[in-house]
Order: C-alpha cells, then sequence, then structure tokens
C-alpha cells in the first residue's frame, strides 16, 4: 500500500494502546490523519489497572493528537449491524459503523479477527493495514516489539485465510 502524509486512518482501541505500549503514537499521529471513535477513546481510559503505569493513555492528549474523535449514533450502528452477522466489541462495531457511512478515502488499522472479518465481507481487505505497515513507511523502530498481530506477517496470514475460508 502507498501511504501519504496526511491519509486518514481509522484506528481502533487495540492500536491506540499498542501504539502507545511501544512509543511510535506520536510519529504516527504527527504523519498520518488519525481518526477514532468515542467508544475507542472509552475503551482506552477502561483495563489501565492491568496496564504499567507507564502505558496508561491521557485522554486528554489522545484527543488532541486525533484528527478527529467520531460520534456513532445508534441508527449508524444499526444500519451496519443489520448488514453483518459478525460479533464485534463495541469499539469495532463503532470504529466500522462509522466508517461504512464514509464518501472519503481512507485506511483502518486494526488487528482484530471479528473486526477483519466484517471489513472483509464488505469488501475492505483492501483498506486494512498493519501497525507495522504504518511504522515501516515512516522508517521508524518502535521502542519495544509489536506483539504479533499487530505486524505485517500476521496480516497476511489473516488475509489469506479470510480469502480461503
Amino acid at each position: 500500500m502507498d501511504f501519504k502524509k496526511g491519509q486518514i486512518v481509522l484506528v481502533d482501541t487495540n492500536v491506540i494502546i499498542e501504539s502507545h505500549r511501544v512509543k511510535c503514537w506520536n510519529a504516527i499521529a504527527d504523519y498520518y490523519a488519525l481518526e477514532t471513535v468515542e467508544k475507542c477513546i472509552e475503551e482506552t481510559q477502561t483495563g489501565a489497572q492491568n496496564r504499567s503505569p507507564e502505558e496508561n493513555i491521557d485522554q486528554a492528549r489522545l484527543t488532541g493528537s486525533l484528527v478527529a474523535v467520531h460520534h456513532v449514533t445508534e441508527i449508524e450502528k444499526a444500519a451496519f449491524l443489520l448488514r453483518q452477522k459478525i460479533q464485534l466489541d463495541p469499539g469495532e462495531r463503532d470504529l466500522l459503523s462509522h466508517a461504512a457511512g464514509r464518501q472519503d478515502a481512507w485506511i483502518i488499522c486494526s488487528p482484530d479477527k471479528a473486526a477483519m472479518r466484517a471489513a472483509f465481507a464488505e469488501g475492505w481487505l483492501d483498506r486494512l493495514v498493519s501497525l507495522e505497515s504504518l511504522c515501516d513507511h515512516l522508517k521508524i523502530r518502535p521502542a519495544r516489539s509489536l506483539q504479533r498481530n499487530y505486524t505485517k506477517q500476521w496480516h497476511a496470514v489473516e488475509f489469506v485465510k479470510l480469502r480461503l475460508a
């Protein structure tokens, strides 16, 4: 995929947490136009007790680094879920519901298998990218190794599984 400065990248809770954990958030937020939904912001603030203190995410700084945080209406969620038979976590459900209503060019970064299946069902497989791909384009090396499901290799394997299913 050819990435461009200012490209809209929709990010889910998992990507936000992982990119903070490996300390690549600032670099990707400076280059890409990162957007998410309110539910994903909310989810970044829950479960903090299970993270080390340096992995906690300041909500004000997070929202300040995003281009947009979108509100998703019950109607948008219902319209998306009527088409989907895949059980999604609330953050991914809202992010994909929001994406379904967009008319502009965007890509999505999510390591969630259910979200990937839903994106595939929508015909969006070519819009899915790994966190590692975003970092590689910027030639940055995260401070810590990415967890496996954020890598290009893991995404490639999952894409093949989706196509063959």
